[in-house]
């Protein structure tokens, strides 16, 4: 499966009916939807990117304007589309302040940010997903994912006065 268009995600012909793509955006949750298929950890992480390229694909091609935008976007040859290029964001969206920080203990440990999740596990979002610029994270029991908005600051030492100096 090509995962790069949208009627593909949804295996659909261009020429789909709206009832079409209703139902394919069914059919595609239930066959990748971690709850419904017993996965590990790594492969619901997966199962995570696939949910949210599914859902992608639904809402460009269910509304009729974007549709029209998406089918001139292809004809136009650059039908490539990837989830690193998509604006949209999942329904929820956290904050990082509303995070808790954990520090790991030991000598040059790095911090890690923790948030409750509905279903009683936990939201986590490590100092080095951070610095990569990683926004979307899945809970670490269950298939929510959500976008954690933060800002990246750059910081070095102030010669000045031994502070920190933000470049941003």
């Amino acid at each position: 499966m090509d995962l790069s268009d949208h009627y593909a995600v949804l295996g659909l012909s261009k020429d789909a009916t709206p009832g079409e793509i209703r139902q394919s955006y069914r059919t595609a949750l239930l066959r990748v939807h971690p709850d419904k298929q017993g996965q590990t950890r790594q492969e619901s992480d997966s199962a995570g990117v696939a949910i949210i390229q599914i859902q992608d694909a639904y809402r460009t091609l269910s509304d009729p304007g974007l549709r029209v935008e998406y089918d001139q976007f292809l004809k136009q040859g650059r039908g490539r589309v990837t989830l690193t290029k998509v604006a949209q964001r999942p329904a929820n969206e956290i904050s990082l302040d509303e995070f808790t920080e954990e520090l790991s203990g030991g000598d040059g440990g790095s911090s890690r940010w923790v948030h409750p999740c509905r279903c009683g596990n936990q939201f986590v979002i490590v100092e080095e997903e951070l610095e990569k610029g990683v926004h979307y994270i899945g809970c670490a029991g269950c298939s929510e994912m959500v976008w954690v908005g933060y800002e990246a600051v750059d910081v070095m030492s102030d010669d000045e006065t031994g502070g920190p100096v933000n470049l941003s």
